[in-house]
C-alpha cells in the first residue's frame, strides 16, 4: 500500500499542468496553457494534452474563451509545449463557416474560406475522451509527415447537416505551409489567430492601410499544395 501511495504521487508530480503569465500578450488575460511541465515535452500536442485543453474549455463555460497551438514551423515562438488561452468578446468566421463530411468525425472548412481546414465537433464533456482519439488520429498523422499546423478550439455551430442551432466547441486544424521564422510582434505573420480570422495590428497605420482582400490574400498565401490529396490520406484513417 506504501509503494502504491508513492508511485501515485510520482504520477501525479509528473503530470503538473501550469497556467503562466504570457511575457508577450496580444489582449488582456492572453495566457499560456503548460501541460506535463515537469516532462520537458517539446512544442508537440499529445493525446492527454488534447483532452486536458477540451476540460478546460467546458469547465471555463465562457463563449468568450478561445485556446490555441502553433505548431514549430507554424509560428511557434518556443519549443516548449504550450497552448494559447484568449478571451475575446467577438464572434469569429471560423465558428459559424459550413463544413463537408470527409469521413466518419473529420470534416473540411467549404470553399469559401480562404485556407482550408479541417474541422471536429465535441458536443458534450462526456464526449472528450472519444472524441480525442479521433483528433489524434490526424495531428499524428502530420508530425509524421513532418506538416505544419496550427490548431483553434473555439464555440460555435454544429457541423451535422440537419441539426441547426446548436452551439458546440469546434476543434479547427489547419494543415499549412512552414514558416521558418518566428512571429514578431511588429511584422505581419499567420498564426492562428490570423487563421481563425482574427489580425491583431501593432500599429495605427497598418491598421488603416487593411483591407478584406489583402487579409484573404495573405492566408491564401500559407495553404499547402495538396490539400485535396491530404484528405484523402487522412480519410483512410477513419
Amino acid at each position: 500500500m506504501e509503494e502504491k501511495q508513492v508511485d501515485n504521487h510520482l504520477s501525479r508530480h509528473s503530470n503538473t499542468h501550469k497556467l503562466i503569465v504570457n511575457v508577450s500578450p496580444i489582449t488582456r488575460y492572453h495566457s499560456l496553457l503548460c501541460p506535463s511541465v515537469n516532462n520537458n515535452l517539446p512544442q508537440w500536442v499529445t493525446e492527454d494534452s488534447l483532452r486536458l485543453v477540451l476540460e478546460v474549455m467546458f469547465l471555463a463555460q465562457d463563449r468568450n474563451l478561445r485556446i490555441g497551438f502553433n505548431s514549430l514551423c507554424a509560428m511557434a515562438s518556443v519549443n516548449h509545449l504550450h497552448y494559447h488561452l484568449f478571451l475575446e468578446n467577438h464572434d469569429l468566421p471560423v465558428e459559424n463557416i459550413k463544413c463537408t463530411q470527409i469521413k466518419g468525425p473529420l470534416y473540411a472548412f467549404d470553399e469559401t474560406y480562404p485556407i482550408p481546414a479541417f474541422c471536429f465537433e465535441v458536443p458534450s464533456p462526456q464526449s472528450i475522451n472519444g472524441i480525442s482519439k479521433e483528433i489524434y488520429k490526424l495531428i499524428e498523422h502530420l508530425l509524421k509527415n513532418c506538416i505544419a499546423h496550427n490548431i483553434f478550439i473555439t464555440r460555435g455551430s454544429n457541423l451535422v447537416p440537419g441539426e441547426q442551432n446548436l452551439e458546440i466547441i469546434r476543434i479547427i486544424i489547419w494543415p499549412r505551409k512552414s514558416s521558418p521564422k518566428p512571429k514578431i510582434l511588429t511584422t505581419f505573420y499567420v498564426g492562428l489567430c490570423e487563421l481563425s480570422g482574427w489580425f491583431p495590428v501593432y500599429s495605427q497605420n497598418d491598421y488603416d492601410k487593411l483591407r478584406t482582400d489583402d487579409l484573404e490574400i495573405e492566408l491564401s498565401k500559407w495553404k499547402i499544395d495538396n490539400f485535396s490529396r491530404l484528405c484523402d490520406q487522412v480519410g483512410l484513417l477513419y
